[in-house]
C-alpha cells in the first residue's frame, strides 16, 4: 500500500461522506431558511414552530432517500472490502 493508493482512498471517502450526508443537510437547511423566514414574516418566534418543520420534513426525506443511502453505502463497502476503494 503505497502513498497514492492511500491519497485515493481517503477521497473516495470523503466523496462518499459528501454524497451520502449531502442530501440529508441540504434538505435540513432548505426547510430552516424557509421556516426562518416565514418566522420573520408572521413574527412568531417559537421554538416549536422551527423544530417540527424540520422533524417532519428530515423524517420523510429519510423515509425516500434510505433506499439509495443504504445501496451508496453497500457499494462502498464492497469496494472497500475487495481492495478496490481508490476506483470509482
Amino acid at each position: 500500500m503505497n502513498f497514492e493508493h492511500i491519497i485515493e482512498c481517503l477521497q473516495s471517502t470523503l466523496i462518499q461522506m459528501l454524497l451520502i450526508g449531502g442530501p440529508i443537510l441540504l434538505i435540513a437547511l432548505v426547510t430552516g431558511v424557509v421556516t426562518g423566514i416565514l418566522q420573520a414574516v408572521t413574527q412568531v418566534h417559537d421554538h416549536a414552530v422551527s423544530f417540527v418543520p424540520k422533524l417532519l420534513v428530515l423524517l420523510t426525506s429519510l423515509v425516500f432517500l434510505l433506499p439509495w443511502l443504504v445501496e451508496r453505502m453497500l457499494e462502498f463497502s464492497q469496494r472497500a472490502f475487495n481492495g478496490s476503494l481508490g476506483s470509482f
